[in-house]
């Protein structure tokens, strides 16, 4: 998918979703599921190789991949600030 956006929103939605982080990073719980599908553990495994440390793999429990919210929200954020350079 792929959706246009100008300048002005893409920073916008960048400083957005960094105070949003911060809003999670402070919150008593940060757990966050997902469903355990491929796709899933692909993005997970990528977002916490890239925030966390290297080699780590996805924790799966009851078919669910366990992560944390602010760590998915500042992978999308870089995500997008790669994507619009």
């Amino acid at each position: 998918m792929q959706i246009e956006l100008t300048d002005a929103a893409i920073k916008i939605l960048l400083e957005s979703l960094e105070s949003y982080s911060e809003v999670l990073g402070n919150a008593g719980c940060n757990d966050y599921e997902l469903p355990a599908t491929n796709t899933n553990a692909q993005f997970v495994r990528d977002a916490e190789n890239w925030g966390l440390e290297k080699g780590m793999e996805p924790r799966v429990h009851n078919g669910k991949i366990l992560t944390m919210d602010w760590l998915l929200v500042d992978y999308i954020r870089h995500l997008i600030k790669e994507q619009t350079r």
